[in-house]
């Protein structure tokens, strides 16, 4: 697999002398402050790098929401998970770079000053010189990501760092050549969600602290647990796509997967409710026009806790693992799933009960008479 990175045009930041940068609301002067590395000096801890969801390598698309002066500030008090002297020695590139790519990106600044300073960091330990060219390099990207990268970091989460720092790399200028890139495993599937652990989601959902929380918290759970949606589909899904005739709920996707999917009878009525008080529109989050890529992610921020992890991952491999269990047809699920291969499902067969032996034993029996009936 070869990744073109030249296939966009140039991408130039404005250069207006004394006008505020787009975004971040930063003056020229604040600008050269933040690339002489005097303002990231002091700071605050900030975690590890987290597993984030990044676009590909390609055009902007959509711009970042950070408040005026709350991206410089979180540079200038950026304060990584590394030995002090070891920051004190990369904190002026590592400033001086995500200062140079922040408007050309849609990133937030602290994702890019999470990876930018791993990347950073790990040349540093390994002798690279500190420049641009050698750094962000495609050859030193894939290099770190396949060699250098924490441990602690998933298959996924290090394609999304690849991800942003390919991005990076185009916004620098340094992605100058075609380079095969490695191909990552894919993540294990998280294990679905326990009966005791919907339930307490359900309970969440009715405990959140106004109505178009909680409205919106039961159809998120709905569509996930119900219907199997991707968080990009949950927040796509328009009241029109919501069909309710006398055998239930049908939800019509669009999208790369178009497909149309029955609704498990038992998270139908959240689905109803939230389309008979909407109306039209959005059936999650409906007081928007676009569908940002964190929707979901940022919904469950701004709820209450919830009493176990919430992903919509979890959510869609939960009701994958429901199927696979009850027997499904397997054609008509694939298609309700939007994929075309069982190949990309094998992954949950793990989470699938044992079942009873007898019953197993019976069931494979009278296959194997069908089978040889029909022989």
């Amino acid at each position: 697999m070869f990744l073109g990175v030249n296939s966009t045009a140039p991408i130039t930041s404005p250069t207006v002398a004394g006008a505020p940068f787009p975004g971040c609301g930063w003056g020229a002067s604040e600008r050269a402050v933040m690339r002489s590395g005097e303002g990231l000096r002091n700071g605050d801890l900030v975690g590890p790098p987290p597993t984030v969801q990044v676009a590909t390598v390609g055009p902007r698309r959509g711009v970042r929401r950070e408040r005026p002066g709350e991206a410089m500030r979180r540079i200038r008090d950026y304060q990584p998970d590394i030995p002090e002297a070891h920051w004190a020695a990369i904190r002026e590139f590592v400033g001086d770079v995500v200062v140079d790519v922040y408007d050309d990106t849609t990133y937030r600044a602290s994702r890019l000053l999470n990876t930018v300073t791993a990347l950073t960091h790990w040349c540093w330990l390994i002798g690279k010189p500190l420049n641009r060219d050698d750094v962000f390099s495609i050859y030193t990207i894939e290099e770190f990501i396949v060699r250098g990268a924490p441990s602690s970091w998933s298959a996924s989460t290090r394609g999304d760092h690849r991800s942003l720092l390919l991005r990076v790399a185009q916004a620098l200028g340094t992605a100058d050549a075609a380079v095969p890139l490695s191909r990552l495993p894919k993540a294990d599937p998280q294990r679905p969600y326990t009966e005791a652990e919907q339930f307490k989601l359900v309970n969440w959902a009715g405990g959140q602290t106004t109505r178009n929380k909680r409205r919106d918290a039961a159809t998120l759970l709905a569509l996930g647990f119900g219907a199997g949606l991707s968080a990009g589909e949950v927040g796509n899904c328009d009241s029109a796509d919501v069909i309710v005739d006398d055998d239930g709920v049908l939800i019509r996707v669009g999208g790369d997967r178009p497909r149309v999917v029955p609704v498990l009878a038992r998270w139908e009525q959240p689905i109803i409710a939230a389309v008979d008080e909407l109306g039209t529109g959005y059936v999650f989050g409906p007081n928007r026009t676009t569908t940002g890529r964190n929707l979901v992610t940022n919904f469950i921020a701004r709820c209450s806790r919830p009493p176990v992890p919430l992903s919509s991952h979890r959510l869609r491999g939960t009701w994958i693992i429901h199927h696979l269990s009850a027997g499904t047809p397997l054609g008509p699920f694939l298609a309700a799933c939007g994929v075309t291969s069982f190949t990309s499902l094998s992954r949950y067969l793990k989470f699938l009960p044992e079942g009873d032996p007898t019953e197993v034993r019976a069931r494979l029996r009278g296959a194997l008479r069908e089978g040889a009936l029909r022989q």
